[in-house]
């Protein structure tokens, strides 16, 4: 994080000359750069510390990371993430890829394969429709190769 924050020129200046707006018209920047939600939020979550140090010191009047991204931008909501929701992908990215169930259940922790399976496994359109191709692949290619050997 602190390798971006000195590739920018907002990482070189005094924090007693950022304001509010700089601060904004930065984190946008890193947005309309294509920098996810997660890195901007780690990015902010390095930078925001020093700005509370410098006001309880009285080196600034004012926070200029006290702004939510929301209310700047209530057209593009950004979805509400909690660490639980990295345990509910983590557990989907492990099933989709193929990991056991009841490996997943052990390293999940859970006591009943059923919460497993049924609260933190998402299925997806998308995971749907790659599995059915795969089995419909897989049997006409087996029904093609049976016609060639019996032919």
């Amino acid at each position: 994080m602190l390798n971006l924050v000195r590739k920018e020129d907002f990482g070189y200046r005094q924090i007693r000359d950022i304001k509010v707006s700089d601060a904004q018209k930065w984190i946008m920047k890193l947005h309309d750069e294509g920098k996810g939600y997660s890195t901007i939020t780690s990015v902010r979550g390095v930078v925001k510390p020093a700005f509370p140090m410098a006001y309880n010191d009285d080196i600034i009047r004012r926070n200029p990371f006290d702004f939510k991204y929301k209310k700047l931008h209530p057209d593009k909501p950004l979805p509400h993430i909690t660490p639980h929701v990295f345990r509910h992908t983590f557990c989907t990215n492990m099933a989709d890829a193929g990991m056991d169930i009841k490996n997943l259940q052990y390293v999940m922790g859970h006591s009943d394969v059923g919460v497993t399976l049924n609260v933190y496994t998402h299925a997806s359109f998308d995971r749907v429709a790659e599995q059915m191709a795969k089995i419909i692949d897989f049997k006409e290619t087996n029904m093609q190769g049976k016609k060639r050997k019996s032919g």
